[in-house]
Order: structure tokens, then sequence, then C-alpha cells
């Protein structure tokens, strides 16, 4: 891939991940996905402190395990488009 496509795709990316993009399906769908995220990752740590958790620990993990991957993903890739953020 040349530099051209590679600060082309991270323009687009850096677009999609940004608050607040309305009309943009893709950057909309990002919000509403982390948002969910968010949400089940709280629920998750929150459950998971009661005692009746216990029989679901397994998949309470597993959930934890899958949000804290989809986290990370969008550090990293807040990371690779910072520049856009903050120019200069």
């Amino acid at each position: 891939m040349d530099k051209e496509k590679i600060e082309k795709l991270r323009r687009r990316v850096f677009e999609i991940i940004q608050i607040g993009n309305r009309p943009d399906v893709p950057s909309r769908a990002f919000d509403i996905f982390i948002t969910i995220a968010i949400f089940v990752n709280l629920f998750v740590t929150l459950y998971s402190t009661y005692e009746s958790s216990r029989p679901y620990s397994g998949i309470l993990s597993t959930l934890e395990f899958i949000t804290v991957v989809i986290f990370a993903v969008e550090y990293v890739l807040r990371l690779w488009t910072a520049k856009y953020l903050y120019p200069g």
C-alpha cells in the first residue's frame, strides 16, 4: 500500500471514530457500537460482583475480554489518527 492510500485510510478512520458526525453512517454506527460495548462492560463488571453471577462467570469473563479488546483497538486507532485531531 502506498503512502497516499495509507493517509487516505487514516483520515477516513479518523472521520469514523470521531464523535458527532451524524450524517456519516459508518461514524454513527461506530458511536452506537462503542456505546453498546461500554454498557455491556458496565453490566458485566457490576453483575460479576454478585454471588448469583457465579454460574455465568465464563460468559461474563468472555464478554469482559471482548469489550476490553474492542476498547484497546479503539485506543490504538485514536493514537494512529491523533495527528488529525491536533494538527501541527
